[in-house]
């Protein structure tokens, strides 16, 4: 009876080892899964750390934008009033290059009417030289009174 007991002890601890190795292999599955998570907390946690980095950075990013719209309405302003200066400037330009070519149509009509009286008092300056310089000597000769002085 005591070997029998001793045998049916031996076999419960038999049992009991094969039921703690079971345990034993579940415990470092378990342990090894432990780890591998543990790992992949402490990676998320790196990434987690930079993603709360990449946060302030896009919060710090974020308190500029209001100085950056400013500075945009600013530079828009800048821009509608060069571009006001640019228009005024082009009509200025226009309305300029219309008065230097009604100047010029001015001053060529005046060097045409110009020409046109110099002309004319060459003509009158040939008539009035020829009756003053040369129309004693003809009217003398015409009516015979030259003839009798030379």
């Amino acid at each position: 009876m005591e070997y029998r007991d001793i045998i049916q002890g031996g076999m419960k601890l038999e049992e009991h080892m094969h039921a703690l190795k079971l345990i034993k292999e579940e415990v470092l599955v378990l342990s090894s899964e432990k780890m591998e998570l543990e790992a992949l907390c402490k990676e998320l946690s790196v990434k987690v750390q930079s993603l709360y980095r990449e946060l302030e950075q896009i919060q710090s990013e974020n308190k500029q934008i209001p100085a950056i719209r400013e500075g945009l309405h600013d530079i828009q302003e800048e821009i509608s009033r060069a571009r006001m200066a640019y228009e005024h400037e082009k009509r200025a330009k226009v309305e300029l290059l219309e008065g230097s070519q009604a100047i010029e149509s001015d001053f060529i009509n005046i060097k045409i009417e110009a020409q046109r009286l110099r002309t004319e008092l060459e003509k009158r300056r040939s008539r009035v030289f020829k009756h003053h310089a040369f129309g004693s000597y003809y009217k003398k000769i015409e009516h015979g009174i030259a003839s009798s002085n030379w």
